[in-house]
């Protein structure tokens, strides 16, 4: 199930390459409810964000006027206008998007990255055949293998995953899903991948925009 959600939950996870105060990758579990500290976090986030796609998009148009001598050298004013940048209104679609997806799962009691570990999971054994480890699962998903083995004792203790002795590496874990946690899995599933239609519906060329996100995930 190499969803768009998940391809477009990878992107965004690997392109948070910016120390932002107050979040770190286990406190996003706690997003639902946002403290003004973690408000605070998400506004500087966006800020720094928005900057650095502003920034990288006033390099490579410096570097085009050294190169190029056909027509008028765009001004500082126009370089930063944020409508231009990629960064910026990637930050906007994506803040969108996560909105949706929050309202999708919040009937399931499930946090995005909870859905995205256990729906990654679930693949990996119902689709995949595997009996993956923590270490495959966080590379499967594209998060981080600490936040990953917090996610993953949350949803045992919910009884949706189950993780085991690794029957050839003592210093893995083996995982599996319940039978709640698949029925759970599947339902969630069905109701992101509506969002994701309704939200992506407007892009016009669905085989185009999964071309460009795989593209930006690798």
């Amino acid at each position: 199930m190499k969803n768009l959600c998940l391809s477009l939950t990878a992107l965004l996870l690997a392109s948070c390459d910016f120390d932002v105060p107050n979040l770190n990758q286990p406190a996003i579990e706690s997003l639902q409810n946002p403290t003004p500290s973690q408000v605070n976090a998400l506004a500087t986030g966006l800020l720094i964000g928005a900057r650095r796609g502003i920034t990288s998009d006033l390099t490579r148009g410096m570097e085009a006027r050294e190169v190029s001598t056909d027509g008028p050298a765009r001004t500082e004013a126009e370089s930063l206008e944020p409508g231009d940048s990629p960064g910026f209104l990637l930050w906007r679609a994506s803040l969108r998007w996560q909105r949706l997806m929050t309202g999708s799962l919040r009937p399931f009691g499930l946090t995005h990255v909870q859905f995205v570990l256990l729906a990654s999971l679930w693949w990996l054994t119902e689709k995949g055949g595997e009996r993956p480890s923590q270490r495959r699962l966080a590379d499967f998903a594209a998060t981080d293998p600490m936040m990953t083995s917090q996610v993953l004792r949350a949803l045992e203790r919910r009884g949706l995953v189950v993780r085991s002795s690794h029957p050839t590496d003592s210093r893995a874990r083996e995982l599996g899903v319940t039978r709640e946690g698949e029925e759970l899995a599947r339902h969630a599933i069905r109701a992101v991948e509506a969002a994701d239609r309704e939200f992506f519906g407007a892009t016009g060329d669905r085989r185009t925009m999964l071309d460009f996100l795989r593209t930006l995930a690798q």
